[in-house]
């Protein structure tokens, strides 16, 4: 199993609402990019955005 994590910053003040779309943006991104490129078998891609502390984790798999 392969893992891809991309990471995003958001503002100190933004709302939970945009910490949720930025990780969701992360993970689109991992997609558009194409990141799994030439990796074989099953691939787990973590979208991941934090603010300050905060951390959130968007998650999907792909078998190749």
């Amino acid at each position: 199993m392969h893992i891809i994590m991309e990471f995003k910053k958001t503002r100190s003040n933004a709302s939970d609402d945009t910490l949720r779309k930025t990780s969701e943006n992360a993970l689109e991104q991992i997609r558009d990019r194409k990141y799994f490129h030439g990796l074989k078998g099953d691939v787990l891609m973590h979208g991941i955005a934090v603010r300050g502390k905060d951390v959130l984790v968007s998650s999907d798999t792909v078998s190749l």
